[in-house]
C-alpha cells in the first residue's frame, strides 16, 4: 500500500501530465508537428498526435539501415536536462497508467528483475531485429519513363520497361496511361491495360508488350504509371516495437479500424498481429490496474532510453542520508517500488517526487544542476 500523498500535491502531478498529454495530441485541432519527436510515450500512429514517437522513427531507422540523427538527438537532449523526470511529468501513457491504478482493487508488488524487461525490449526490438531483420516489400513495381511512337489512326505506340522492386513475385502487371493537359493540369484521358499473362520476379526487369492510346501530346503531357508502384513495408515476423506497443494499439490500431476501415495499408493496420497486440494491450491495462506502471518497469524504450541518462541529467533525487531515520515512508510512497535510499536519482528512478513529499525530516531533495 503507497504511503498517502498531500491532496495538493497529487492534484499538482494529475495536472501537469494532463496538460502535456493534451499538449502531446493537438492534431485534434488541426495543429501537427509529426517532423518534431515527442518527449513523451505518444504513439504518432495516433490520429490526435501532434509529433512523431522517438521510438517509432528510430525503430523505423534500424529497419531501413539509417541512423535516425533527429530521433535519437532528441531523446539525448530531453534526458540530459530532465531524465526520466518526463516518464513521472510528461508521458501519457504514464499519465495512463497512474489513472488506472486508482481504481480500487487488490494491489499487487511486480518482482525486480521486471525492470530489466525495458532494456531487453530497446535492445532487440527497437536496433536488433530491425536491423537484421529489415522490411519485407512487396507490390513495389517500377515503370519508367515509356517510349512513344506514332501510329496509325491518330494512335501513339507506347512501350513501357517495369522493374519489380519487391520482395515477391508481381502477377498480372496493371499500368494506367494518363493525359494531363498542359494548361490547367487536369486530366483529360485515362486508360488502364492489364497484362495478366506476366509474372514479374523481384529485382526483374522487362519490357512489357506494346500498346497503343490516342495521341494527344500536342495539348496534353502522358504520364504512365502503376496501381502496383505503392510501397507496402511489412515488418519480418511482426517483430518491431511498434507491431506490439500497447500504446499504438490503444492510440492507433482502434481509432483507424473505426475511422479509416481498419486502416488500408498503415503500420498500425487492423492485419497481421493485430490479436497478438490485443493481448498484449488488454495485459498491461489489467496489469495497470492492479499494478503501480506495469508498461514503465517492464515494457517501455523510451523509459529505458531516459533511463541510460538519469546520471547526467540537470535535474535529479537525492537523498540527504544525514537526515533520514530509516521510516521506510519513501518507499511505500515511490510508484516504482524502488529501495529510494539507494535507487534514488538512479536509472529507474522518474524524480516524480512522491518520497520528498511524505519525507518527515524532509531529507529528499531535487536538485538542479551539473
Amino acid at each position: 500500500m503507497a504511503a498517502k500523498l498531500p491532496p495538493f500535491y497529487m492534484r499538482l502531478r494529475f495536472a501537469t501530465a494532463f496538460i502535456s498529454t493534451w499538449l502531446l495530441n493537438l492534431n485534434m485541432f488541426g495543429w501537427s508537428l509529426k517532423s518534431v519527436c515527442s518527449p513523451g510515450f505518444n504513439c504518432h500512429g495516433c490520429p490526435w498526435a501532434t509529433g512523431a514517437c522517438p521510438i517509432g522513427a528510430i525503430t523505423y531507422g534500424s529497419a531501413i539501415h539509417t541512423i535516425p540523427v533527429l530521433a535519437l538527438g532528441s531523446v539525448l537532449a530531453v534526458g540530459a536536462v530532465l531524465g526520466r523526470l518526463v516518464c513521472g511529468f510528461m508521458c501519457p501513457f504514464g499519465f495512463l497508467q497512474d489513472l488506472l491504478h486508482r481504481i480500487p482493487t487488490p494491489k499487487i508488488s511486480l518482482p525486480r528483475w521486471f525492470r530489466y524487461g525495458k532494456y531487453v525490449a530497446l535492445a532487440l526490438l527497437v536496433f536488433i531485429l530491425p536491423w537484421f531483420l529489415g522490411f519485407q516489400q512487396s507490390g513495389y513495381l517500377s515503370v519508367a519513363k515509356p517510349v512513344v511512337n506514332k501510329a496509325a489512326e491518330g494512335n501513339l505506340d507506347v512501350k513501357v520497361t517495369v522493374t519489380n522492386m519487391g520482395m515477391e513475385p508481381i502477377a498480372g502487371v496493371k499500368l494506367v496511361s494518363h493525359y494531363r493537359d498542359v494548361a490547367d493540369k487536369t486530366e483529360s484521358f485515362t486508360q488502364a491495360k492489364e497484362f495478366k499473362e506476366i509474372s514479374i520476379a523481384p529485382g526483374q526487369t522487362l519490357t512489357l508488350p506494346n500498346f497503343l492510346i490516342p495521341n494527344q501530346l500536342a495539348t496534353a503531357e502522358l504520364i504512365v504509371d502503376s496501381p502496383q508502384s505503392e510501397i507496402v513495408q511489412t515488418p519480418r515476423y511482426q517483430l518491431y516495437f511498434c507491431k506490439l506497443c500497447p500504446s499504438g494499439t490503444l492510440t492507433a490500431t482502434i481509432p483507424l479500424a473505426f475511422t479509416h476501415g481498419g486502416g488500408g495499408k498503415s503500420f498500425y493496420a487492423w492485419v497481421g498481429s493485430v490479436w497478438l497486440r490485443l493481448t498484449i494491450l488488454v495485459v498491461f491495462l489489467v496489469g495497470m490496474v492492479i499494478a503501480s506502471r506495469p508498461f514503465c518497469r517492464l515494457f517501455c524504450p523510451l523509459g529505458a532510453m531516459y533511463g541510460l541518462t538519469a546520471r547526467l541529467a540537470l535535474t535529479r533525487m537525492k537523498v540527504e542520508t544525514s537526515a533520514c531515520i530509516d521510516c521506510g515512508k519513501c518507499d511505500k510512497a515511490c510508484p516504482l517500488e524502488l529501495d529510494v535510499r539507494k535507487e534514488i536519482g538512479g536509472m529507474e528512478c522518474i524524480a516524480c517526487g512522491d518520497c520528498k513529499k511524505v519525507c518527515p525530516k524532509s531529507g529528499i531533495k531535487r536538485t538542479f544542476g551539473l
